[in-house]
């Protein structure tokens, strides 16, 4: 009943996925970022973990949690990226194969490919918006030259 759970303890979906993951119920439950893991660039700003399993998981298993729509903590919108861990490679490499730049209607398209080593905070903000106009920006400016003739 009621009165025998823990003082703040709740059933919800979250803590029944948590539990049933630390106990080692599910099979695969954990995972670590490998060759199966994807980052996903160039996401509208409403998708949501949801869209992101129904849109990946057909081409193979995901683990448990492993599709993460990233959102800002402010908005609650996507930033335009996730990631999709995979219980195989070779479900990351069909994914890559049918969704890389695969293109939306206002010009922009998604980007798919297997996730590289993590960078460290502030290095890489905002080059993955999709759109692909992160590179060559400040071309012509030399910095740190300041020779007088």
């Amino acid at each position: 009943g009621k009165g025998d759970q823990p003082f703040g303890a709740t059933k919800d979906a979250k803590g029944l996925v948590r539990a049933a993951v630390n106990a080692q119920a599910i099979p695969g439950g954990r995972w670590d970022n490998d060759e199966a893991t994807l980052f996903v660039g160039g996401l509208p700003s409403d998708m949501t973990n949801l869209e992101m399993y129904q849109v990946f998981s057909a081409f193979g298993p995901i683990a448990p949690r492993g599709a993460t729509a990233m959102l800002d903590k402010e908005t609650g919108k996507c930033t335009g990226i996730g990631f999709i861990n995979y219980r195989t490679p070779e479900a990351a490499d069909k994914a890559i194969k049918q969704l890389n730049n695969f293109p939306f209607p206002d010009g922009t398209w998604l980007t798919v490919k297997k996730k590289g080593p993590s960078k460290s905070k502030g290095e890489g903000k905002g080059e993955a918006d999709g759109k692909g106009k992160s590179k060559g920006e400040g071309k012509g400016e030399i910095k740190g030259r300041r020779e007088s003739m």
